[in-house]
């Protein structure tokens, strides 16, 4: 029997895409996709929590990662 599950990276807007392949909740073919997976959980006796996704500092990184190249030539 499934007990708790989280979506992992999940996010809630376009622009807030750090890494490609992962899950979105923004428009409304994620949501009836969200919501195939939340019912099937569901059925077996589950819960599943949403987890949102954060970039963190990657793209501050990647920024000053950037600036440091170009500053270089």
């Amino acid at each position: 029997m499934l007990h708790n599950m989280h979506s992992e990276a999940t996010q809630a807007a376009p622009n807030g895409i750090g890494y490609p392949n992962t899950p979105g909740i923004y428009n409304q073919a994620q949501v009836g996709g969200w919501k195939q997976v939340t019912d099937a959980v569901h059925v077996s006796g589950g819960r599943i929590f949403y987890n949102y996704a954060t970039q963190g500092e990657l793209p501050i990184l990647i920024f000053i990662l950037n600036i440091l190249y170009w500053e270089s030539l």
